[in-house]
């Protein structure tokens, strides 16, 4: 049977073995590794013995970068300090990539066409919103309008943000986690892309709020192909 596992920290409403077994078509053993700090999470090779792949959470996506051989897009090498979130043992070399990164690079481009999206607004700063940053200048989409609580006193500002939403074309992307709610106190007119999924402060109130709002699911499914394909799983 096909072994995966996941570390994070507070992990237990993950629904990535059920998006694995979906692509998949087969049951695999899939391990929540969820670990209160950085400091209780055993040696990536040493977890990698009994795991076919094994993908890395928030808030753990720049932890173990002392313990990577390569990090490795599309087949290409990229610089080790960039966030991880999958690693695997390739004959004794621990290599990582980042399926966030390939998955916005796959998604991106559809919603800019689909939505005719001509402005980002960028909610949070944290490993989400850098890895989204690199991956749209990547596609040559111009540099988003961001805000977050270290550089905003008033976060998420509402009503500045309304003014930037005057047409459809506006997409924001939520990159904060789960203990952030947008909610605004009237409609927005944008397009909201939650990298959060099956976050239910938002698929309750925000589908009425916004002209659009778009949940992580698709964007979890995407990541799932990704590290599917990295790690050679079939």
């Amino acid at each position: 049977m096909i072994r995966l596992g996941l570390i994070g920290k507070e992990i237990s409403h993950s629904r990535s073995k059920e998006m694995y077994e979906k692509i998949l078509n087969q049951k695999i053993s899939y391990d929540l590794l969820d670990y209160p700090n950085v400091e209780s999470i055993p040696p990536i090779k040493q977890l990698l013995t009994k795991l076919n792949g094994l993908s890395i959470t928030s808030p753990y996506k720049k932890s173990f970068q002392n313990q990577i051989d390569q990090v490795i897009f599309n087949g290409n090498s990229y610089e080790k300090s960039f966030p991880i979130n999958a690693v695997k043992n390739d004959s004794g070399r621990i290599l990582a990539t980042n399926t966030d990164y390939l998955a916005i690079q796959e998604l991106f481009p559809q919603l800019r066409d689909q939505y005719k999206i001509s402005e980002v607004i960028l909610l949070g700063n944290g490993v989400m919103a850098e890895v989204f940053t690199n991956a749209i200048e990547e596609l040559k989409f111009k540099k988003p309008i961001q805000y977050s609580r270290s550089t905003h006193k008033k976060f998420p500002d509402y009503e500045n943000i309304s003014r930037y939403c005057t047409k459809e074309s506006v997409l924001i992307v939520n990159s904060c986690s789960r203990n952030f709610v947008f909610r605004p106190t009237e409609y927005i007119n944008c397009i909201f892309w939650d990298f959060n999924y099956s976050f239910r402060p938002h698929e309750e109130h925000l589908p009425v709020l916004v002209n659009k709002y778009i949940d992580g699911l698709e964007m979890l499914l995407s990541q799932a192909k990704h590290a599917i394909n990295f790690w050679e799983i079939n």
